[in-house]
């Protein structure tokens, strides 16, 4: 019996306006709140610019140097502390 290869999946990688458009679908189906804590956190600011210490982010389930797509499957709207608290880092507020 003859093994043979499983295809390599390719992922998805979105930018520009489709990948806005996953982030605003992603965060209608959280209904403005952080998906780790619960917190209501907005999309942008109200001239729709997005600042990183109050706004919405949206992180990945499985990042992309894991293989992960940037699919409504694999993103979750977190708020920056949650975000923040996942990655371990340590962002400076100005």
């Amino acid at each position: 019996m003859k093994i043979r290869p499983q295809p390599k999946v390719i992922a998805v990688r979105l930018k520009g306006k489709p990948y806005k458009r996953l982030k605003e679908q992603r965060y209608e189906l959280s209904q403005g709140c952080c998906e780790v804590c619960g917190d209501l956190v907005t999309l942008n600011e109200p001239d729709g610019s997005f600042h990183v210490f109050r706004n919405a982010h949206l992180s990945h389930i499985i990042s992309h140097g894991a293989g992960g797509s940037d699919v409504i499957e694999n993103v979750l709207i977190k708020c920056p502390d949650c975000h923040r608290k996942e990655h371990g880092t340590q962002w400076g507020r100005k």
